[in-house]
């Protein structure tokens, strides 16, 4: 039972780490006809052009209107139109992304809410004494 509780705590430690990650630098590749990606372009292998491996930023962002997550590399800002609607106001958002959040109001407790023994009732706290 131990166990169980300490990788769900870990798991819970990473995601909480992870929530708090905006950008981070990863290694891209820039080929000679300008694309810039995380890998190597299987068209650009075949027609053999030259590049080079290059450390760039990556940003995480969220699109206001349809919620589809989009990144730049090296780029702080996306220059293209959401893919899904078209939209181009986007919000920046953690590597983890923000998830589904429950409010009180649905009928279910939201995380904060939530006490580790439940709901005290008066009669039960009645019977303690």
């Amino acid at each position: 039972m131990l166990k169980a509780l300490d990788a769900l705590a870990r798991r819970e430690g990473l995601t909480d780490a992870a929530a708090k990650v905006t950008k981070m630098d990863v290694t891209a590749w820039r080929c000679s006809c300008g694309a810039l990606t995380e890998r190597q372009r299987p068209d650009c292998t075949q027609q053999r052009h030259g590049g080079r491996s290059l450390t760039v930023v990556k940003r995480f962002f969220c699109c206001r209107s349809c919620k589809r997550r989009a990144y730049t590399l090296d780029s702080s800002y996306p220059s293209r139109n959401c893919a899904h609607c078209g939209g181009n106001d986007y919000d920046r958002t953690p590597l983890a992304g923000p998830g589904p959040r429950v409010n009180v109001h649905d009928g279910v407790a939201c995380r904060e809410a939530l006490r580790p023994r439940g709901e005290e009732h008066s009669f039960a706290l009645n019977s303690l004494r």
